[in-house]
């Protein structure tokens, strides 16, 4: 083992080299500028998912009673087929409090920001 600890050479730091801790590095900011940049980061984060659950999300699927209702109708061509979404976010606990089962299933994929056009006034149903 001495043997190997021979072969490697100690270098001694020359006086001109800063000591531990003195080298140029960036000074840290203050305290209370970073908790108000992880605030700001925060808040920013929080209204970006909330708008775009507000863009993009919607109501959860209706039901298999009201789905087999709406079939039976479009069968029978008296409501027009309706076309689903490529992209939609279910927000759970969001659904369709409606027991015609037309209204359930044209609504199942209208987005939130869509509702809020009849209901953002604090319309019934809602």
């Amino acid at each position: 083992m001495d043997s190997d600890n021979e072969s490697f050479e100690v270098i001694e730091p020359s006086e001109d080299a800063p000591a531990v801790g003195e080298a140029d590095e960036e000074p840290r900011a203050p305290l209370w500028r970073r908790v108000l940049f992880g605030a700001f980061v925060t808040v920013a984060v929080i209204f970006f998912a909330g708008a775009t659950l507000y863009r993009f999300g919607s109501m959860w699927p209706p039901s298999a009673e009201a789905k087999a209702a709406y079939a039976e109708l479009e069968a029978n061509g008296q409501v027009p087929h309706v076309t689903k979404r490529q992209f939609h976010i279910p927000i759970p606990g969001c659904v369709c409090h409606s027991n015609d089962p037309v209204l359930a299933v044209q609504h199942a994929d209208r987005r939130i920001s869509e509702c809020m056009q009849c209901h953002g006034g604090g319309a019934p149903g809602m």
